[in-house]
């Protein structure tokens, strides 16, 4: 029999979420004492969650449940960055290792933008009609002509 895998474990965007992690308890562990049941512990557990998010999403049968799980593992994403900036105001973050961290966020949400857009479906009633394709197009034409 072949190699079973979850779902989840071939996401590229599940990786970088488990990469991403590692990298913020090291932070955290770098933190003072005064500080790890409050900056630290959060810091763990919003990484710990966006990719926990993606693999309980992948595990949902229902397109708005998955994507439920992938919007809040992006939202966990914007919190770890926020509190990476309050780490770096005490002083126990360089604006260097601040600037690559944000950088990893910024590119792990934008993969999670994408897992949250596959989930969309025509019978979602998010796609536009092609009313309004067409009007859209007339116009980007007509402007076309007139400049």
């Amino acid at each position: 029999m072949g190699e079973r895998f979850f779902r989840f474990e071939r996401f590229d965007s599940w990786k970088r979420a488990i990469e991403f992690a590692d990298k913020m308890f090291e932070v955290a562990d770098r933190l003072p004492q005064r500080y790890q049941f409050s900056l630290g512990e959060q810091l763990r557990r919003a990484a710990l969650s966006v990719a926990n998010n993606l693999a309980e999403g992948s595990g949902r049968d229902n397109p708005k449940e998955e994507r439920y799980f992938y919007e809040i593992a992006k939202g966990s994403v914007y919190e770890v960055v926020n509190l990476l900036v309050l780490i770096g105001k005490q002083g126990y973050l360089s604006r260097e290792e601040y600037k690559v961290f944000y950088d990893e966020g910024d590119e792990l949400a934008a993969m999670i933008s994408g897992a949250i857009k596959s989930t969309y479906h025509w019978s979602d009633g998010l796609m536009v009609s092609w009313s309004e394709v067409a009007s859209q197009v007339s116009l980007e034409f007509r402007d076309h002509l007139t400049t």
